[in-house]
């Protein structure tokens, strides 16, 4: 005698097909191959519908992966101000400016442009320097360093008269303190320089977060 076929097994099998087309209305561009060979013969309807919903929510329309956001619709081209250095290093203004300059370019979400013709403004100052130490040798002697950059970032309109955006944005970075202060000197600088891309990446991120 052949084996009746389940029906819990064949509504979920439909339920998923419906998903897909759901998927596809939704604006999903990427190829979704279904492959479903399921067989549920035991479970209650509840786990099929449990099940579903699961895959609902992992490809519905209001999902987006992490790095896929973005400013609002209007801002699509932005410009980046001089950056003020309020701290006692020289040159770091130009450091983190260059940086963010950099990873908004390979970010790719937002063009940069002209004041003229920008949709919005990016600026911010530099507040904050640390080199600390963190670890330490004998005789409380530092070896184990921290650099630390603080940028008060902010994005306002086009006219500079709104403020989109008002945020403290930190990067860091460590190095290990050389045998004299030459080796010492040159450890920190590459570790400012680290510390400023770091920066830059947080500064980028949290701008594609959204408003």
């Amino acid at each position: 005698m052949p084996t009746p076929k389940n029906p819990c097994s064949w509504n979920f099998r439909k339920y998923l097909i419906f998903l897909c087309v759901l998927r596809g209305l939704c604006g999903q561009t990427e190829t979704f191959r279904l492959n479903v060979s399921v067989r549920m013969s035991a479970a209650p309807a509840w786990v099929a519908l449990g099940i579903a919903v699961g895959c609902l929510v992992a490809a519905g329309c209001g999902y987006r992966p992490h790095g896929t956001g973005s400013l609002p619709p209007e801002i699509q081209r932005l410009y980046l101000a001089a950056l003020v250095n309020d701290t006692f290093r020289p040159g770091l203004q130009g450091l983190v400016g260059a940086a963010i300059i950099r990873r908004l370019q390979q970010d790719g979400r937002v063009r940069l442009s002209s004041p003229e013709a920008a949709d919005a403004v990016l600026a911010g100052t530099l507040i904050a320097y640390q080199n600390d130490p963190v670890a330490f040798e004998r005789f409380d002697i530092g070896r184990r360093f921290r650099v630390r950059l603080t940028l008060l970032l902010r994005l306002t309109g086009r006219g500079g008269e709104k403020v989109l955006l008002k945020e403290e944005i930190v990067g860091e970075a460590f190095y290990t303190a050389g045998n004299d202060v030459v080796v010492t000197r040159s450890a920190e600088e590459e570790a400012t320089q680290r510390a400023a891309q770091d920066l830059a990446v947080r500064a980028v991120a949290r701008l594609m977060e959204g408003l």
